[in-house]
């Protein structure tokens, strides 16, 4: 059996974003392919550096709109049970991590502001991140973000993707100077 090839998409720039994404496979304008870092940083650049781009205690990163995508489903039936997280669970103080990320999968689909930016989720110009909650610090144990495109539980067509992934970080002035912890997002699926 040869498995399923999987990405993660990162979307910057004037790009106009619908949830979920347009099935394509591979890159297009505003849009990394197979992203190889997530840095929360003050641009809107994908694997931005997070030493040259520092977030100033008492703001906000600029969102990063993430999805899967499911490049290739080779001898696969399909991708299913998408799961997506934070560790270590380590704190900072003044730094709180946000997303859209939750088990009831609520999202509908709707267009996305083009350009991200770092105002806050919950403002109206954030599109159907409904209600920010805090990013979960380990694994969730359940789904916690939709597949709307496929209408079905799961993707099994190539360059489908699914919803979009909002993550964002908020300091306050209590932040302390320097960079925040590393934490590494972990991304988990189920391949049937």
């Amino acid at each position: 059996m040869v498995v399923a090839n999987v990405h993660i998409k990162e979307y910057n720039g004037s790009t106009s974003r619908t949830n979920p994404p347009a099935t394509q496979v591979g890159d297009a304008a505003g849009v990394t392919d197979d992203v190889a870092n997530i840095n929360l940083v003050s641009i809107d650049q994908a694997e931005a550096s997070s030493s040259a781009n520092p977030v100033t205690a008492g703001t906000r990163s600029v969102s990063k709109w993430l999805a899967y995508e499911l490049h290739a489903i080779n001898s696969s039936n399909k991708i299913d049970n998408f799961q997506v997280w934070y560790t270590p669970q380590a704190t900072t103080t003044g730094v709180t991590y946000f997303s859209n990320l939750n088990t009831s999968l609520a999202l509908t689909t709707s267009i996305y502001p083009a350009p991200p930016t770092n105002t806050d989720f919950t403002g109206a110009g954030e599109g159907d991140v409904e209600t920010a909650t805090a990013m979960a610090f380990g694994d969730p144990a359940a789904e916690n973000i939709g597949v709307s495109e496929s209408g079905a539980a799961g993707l099994s067509v190539n360059g489908a993707h699914s919803d979009l992934i909002a993550i964002q970080f908020d300091t306050t002035g209590a932040s302390p100077p320097g960079n925040v912890p590393q934490k590494t997002v972990h991304f988990q699926y189920d391949e049937q």
